[in-house]
């Protein structure tokens, strides 16, 4: 009994220590202090998210150009081009994550990838309107509704590059006959793989399984 006693007491503890913490949390966001890395656009002052006005005018530019009916891919291109930021790594998925993200119109999403994430309103400056935020997530809709890929590509976004990790992109080139010949690249590391090779090991590592299977059963 004493011992049950006991555990309900520190569960007790344990939920009210969770929910002062909730509690504590959302007073810190709601006065600005993001739990994060400060974003491109803004800063640190303090512990509180501020607007860096030596970047800001960088993602105004990306909104700006996505808004004009530049692709996230057109949009890296051209900041690899230009260097933006002493960088030639821009990518197109760095390009979307800033598009996405509702900290440029003021406001903050917790918990986003869970299943109750909480949504704060108003909580830093702005660098772009709530208007112009709407309206790429609109532009957004209609370009995956226009977009087609023609061709599969059948490891797209499942492999990584075995020097630097990072996810590796695919292009594929198209023969006279009409045959497709599709690889995986990594920019940074100037590694390229060919799908028949991948294919090749992904076969092999499946005729171990199934041998390794056969045996254990």
């Amino acid at each position: 009994m004493i011992s049950r006693l006991l555990m309900s007491v520190s569960q007790n503890e344990i939920e009210r220590t969770s929910e002062r913490t909730k509690i504590g949390l959302a007073g810190a966001i709601k006065n600005g202090h993001i739990p994060h890395v400060a974003p491109l656009g803004y800063k640190r002052d303090d512990k509180k998210l501020v607007v860096d006005y030596s970047t800001k005018d960088i993602v105004i530019r990306i909104f700006d150009l996505y808004y004009n009916g530049y692709s996230y891919q057109k949009i890296s291109n051209l900041f690899n081009e230009e260097k933006v930021l002493s960088k030639d790594n821009w990518r197109d998925s760095t390009i979307m994550g800033i598009l996405e993200n509702e900290i440029y119109k003021g406001d903050f999403v917790h918990g986003k990838k869970t299943k109750h994430p909480t949504y704060y309103e108003d909580v830093v400056e702005p660098i772009i309107s709530k208007e112009m935020w709407a309206d790429c997530q609109v532009q957004k809709k209609k370009n995956s509704r226009s977009y087609k890929r023609t061709l599969t590509y059948l490891y797209l976004q499942k492999l990584k590059c075995p020097k630097c990790n990072r996810i590796l992109g695919g292009k594929a080139t198209t023969k006279k006959n009409g045959n497709a010949y599709f690889y995986y690249y990594c920019n940074d590391c100037k590694i390229e793989f060919k799908e028949k090779v991948i294919n090749d090991y992904f076969n092999q590592f499946i005729s171990e399984l199934v041998e390794y299977d056969s045996v254990v059963n």
